[in-house]
């Protein structure tokens, strides 16, 4: 590879297009896709491409091209149907979902969770009212006169 010693970039995501004019017929109405955007060193003023990086998407690419082997959340074979049907975006995300999904909220738990805790604080203001009275601090029914 061109940059094997060290490959520069910014902080921007810096998407590569490789054109291959000759690619088998199996690929002809395809595109790879690798979203290599976990991929670099931090640098102080720049971020760079280490061996690895470049070995893991050299990888990927060629698994995809020689194997048609894809890889969930990096490396995906898009029919060219699908980037008509969306206006021949070619926006990597586009293509390539990289979310964590979402851990499902027990709602009976938390509902749950939410009774013994109202339970236990109606107890500790039952407490700090009877703390209060004993300190004279508030008026108890029998303390205050009907007019």
């Amino acid at each position: 590879m061109a940059c094997r010693r060290r490959c520069s970039i910014t902080l921007a995501f810096l998407p590569v297009l490789v054109i291959n004019k000759q690619k088998p017929a199996n690929l002809k109405d395809k595109v790879i896709f690798i979203d290599a955007s976990g991929e670099f060193a931090e640098g102080k003023n720049q971020n760079s491409l280490r061996a690895q990086d470049i070995d893991r998407i050299h990888e990927a690419h060629s698994a995809a091209f020689h194997n048609g082997v894809e890889e969930e959340k990096y490396c995906r074979l898009v029919p060219m149907g699908e980037i008509a049907g969306n206006d021949y975006n070619l926006n990597i995300a586009r293509y390539i979902d990289t979310s964590e999904a979402e851990v499902p909220v027990d709602i009976a738990g938390v509902l749950g969770q939410l009774a013994v805790i109202s339970g236990q604080l109606a107890e500790v203001d039952a407490q700090l009212d009877g703390y209060l009275v004993e300190l004279g601090l508030v008026a108890t029914a029998s303390d205050v006169e009907v007019v």
